[in-house]
C-alpha cells in the first residue's frame, strides 16, 4: 500500500487513498466475472472448428475430405501469420532500443496525476499505433511499466493504462485481466535494462 502524507508537515498519520467510484467498482466486477466464467479463447477456436467440420460433413463432405480442407486452409495462413510475427518481433526491436527507452523514461516522468497519466498513455498508444501496430503494443507496454515504477501514482494506473494502451490487443488484455500479477512494482523490472535519465 502507498502511503501518503499529509501536506501540512504532519507525517505521523498515513492518508488513505481515495475509494474508488462507481464506475471503477463495475469495471473491476465485471472482469472477475469474466475472469470466472470466460473460457480461454483456445477453446473459442477448437469449438468452432469442430462445428465447421460438423457443418460440412452434414451437407455431404466425408470426414476425409473435411480433414483434408483443413489441413490446406491452415497452412495456407503461414504468410499472415509471418507477417504479424515481424510486426511484433520489428516493433519490440524498435521500441527497446535504447534511445526509444530514453523517451520512455522521460515521458514516464510527464504526468503529475493517475488521470493525466491515463490519458498520456492512451494518447500515445492511438498517436504511435498511426506508424506500426506493433512498435505502439510494445511501446505502451513499456510506457506504462515505466510508470509503474515511479511508485508515486496509485496502484491501479498500471492496469488502467495498460488497458488503455492495449485498447487493439486482446492479448495485452489477457495479461491485465491477470489479478494474480501484483499492481505495485518493488524493485528492478525484468526486462531491458533501466537507462541513465
Amino acid at each position: 500500500m502507498i502511503e501518503q502524507r499529509t501536506e501540512g508537515g504532519d507525517d505521523s498519520a498515513p492518508r488513505q487513498p481515495p475509494r474508488d467510484g462507481f464506475l471503477a467498482r463495475a469495471a473491476t466486477r465485471s472482469a472477475a466475472v469474466a475472469e470466472r466464467w470466460f473460457p480461454n479463447t483456445l477453446v473459442f477456436a477448437l469449438l468452432t472448428v469442430a462445428v465447421v467440420a460438423i457443418a460440412a460433413m452434414s451437407i455431404g463432405s466425408g470426414p476425409a475430405k473435411v480433414a483434408s480442407v483443413f489441413g490446406d486452409g491452415f497452412w495456407d495462413l503461414i504468410p499472415f501469420t509471418m507477417q504479424m510475427a515481424m510486426v511484433a518481433i520489428g516493433g519490440y526491436v524498435v521500441a527497446t532500443a535504447r534511445p526509444v527507452q530514453r523517451v520512455i523514461t522521460r515521458l514516464a516522468q510527464v504526468p503529475a496525476t493517475e488521470r493525466g497519466a491515463v490519458a498520456m498513455v492512451a494518447a500515445i498508444s492511438l498517436t504511435s499505433a498511426l506508424l506500426n501496430w506493433g512498435f505502439s503494443l510494445i511501446f505502451s507496454a513499456l510506457l506504462v511499466r515505466r510508470l509503474a515504477e515511479r511508485g508515486d501514482l496509485r496502484p491501479p494506473i498500471t492496469t488502467t493504462s495498460t488497458v488503455s494502451a492495449g485498447s487493439s490487443s486482446p492479448s495485452l488484455r489477457e495479461v491485465c485481466a491477470d489479478m494474480s500479477r501484483p499492481f505495485v512494482v518493488r524493485g528492478p523490472v525484468s526486462g531491458p535494462p533501466a537507462l541513465d535519465a
